[in-house]
């Protein structure tokens, strides 16, 4: 099942960096991988056992934890409560940078491909494409991926479609893209992790958002996969086997962007 944000608007009239985060719940537990609790960070684990799932060596604590490091103003809160997370499987969430990386044609895996950076420095024509990108309309940087799943955390971002992605991560990941969309072959539907130990992970169940009105004519109702969820895991060897399903809802929030700008006055040296 997908779960579904709808009405995601940002209040904004001029065109500004447009930085996109998925749902307050998704939010939450992308937290984990943005900032890492540890002392060397000044925050301690805050976390409220509830239940752990065990099939033979899968092991799936259910808790509910908080993060110390204080909330953002005007942060929307999960259904966990501001600043807490309900952490039952895990999730891959997308912090959206200008455009989703997969959005055909204009997106970051695709734009990166047809307008190389030699062309955006060198070519005569570049300042067509140096508009688009200024206008919001086309996208050369990558989103930020966050997971968070079963006692990991971290980021990622993605390099290109052959190259794969580039993670921040302690532990030794194979990760690979699922597109399994017909109508839009492109488009990422899912991400398979498989860890160290051989133990593969598998997000599947989609967060979809549609972006209602962020001042960008050319994003209005834009719709795209802002997180996937844990789905499956299974052990190597066709092992155990664990599988999550979820009820789909809906829920409209606000994004709030800050701009800060700086005026510089400099005297005339004859006045």
């Amino acid at each position: 099942f997908s779960l579904t944000t709808s009405g995601l608007k940002a209040q904004s009239p001029d065109y500004r960096p447009n930085l996109i985060p998925p749902s307050p719940d998704a939010t939450a537990l992308a937290r984990y991988g943005e900032a890492p609790i540890g002392l060397n960070a000044g925050t301690i684990p805050i976390t409220v056992p509830l239940h752990t799932i065990i099939d033979g060596a899968i092991e799936v604590p259910i808790n509910l934890a908080y993060h110390c490091s204080g909330n953002r103003v005007d942060e929307a809160a999960s259904f966990a409560g501001l600043g807490f997370t309900l952490n039952a499987g895990g999730a891959i969430m997308r912090s959206v940078r200008g455009l989703p990386d997969d959005y055909p044609t204009k997106g970051f895996l695709d734009y990166n491909v047809t307008y190389s950076t030699d062309y955006l420095q060198n070519n005569p024509n570049r300042y067509t494409q140096w508009q688009e990108l200024a206008a919001g309309c086309a996208d050369a940087e990558p989103d930020i991926y966050y997971f968070n799943f079963n006692g990991y955390a971290g980021n990622f971002s993605l390099r290109d479609y052959s190259n794969g992605v580039y993670i921040l991560s302690k532990n030794s990941w194979s990760v690979q893209m699922l597109k399994t969309d017909v109508g839009n072959p492109k488009r990422i539907t899912g991400w398979k992790f498989t860890c160290d130990d051989g133990v593969v992970y598998t997000f599947t169940a989609a967060e979809q958002a549609t972006i209602v009105d962020n001042g960008i004519a050319c994003q209005t109702n834009m719709v795209y996969n802002s997180a996937w969820y844990l789905t499956n895991i299974t052990t190597p060897n066709g092992g155990r086997s664990v599988n999550f399903t979820y009820e789909t809802y809906s829920m409209n929030f606000n994004v709030f962007q800050a701009e800060t700008q700086r005026i510089f006055c400099y005297a005339n040296p004859g006045g």
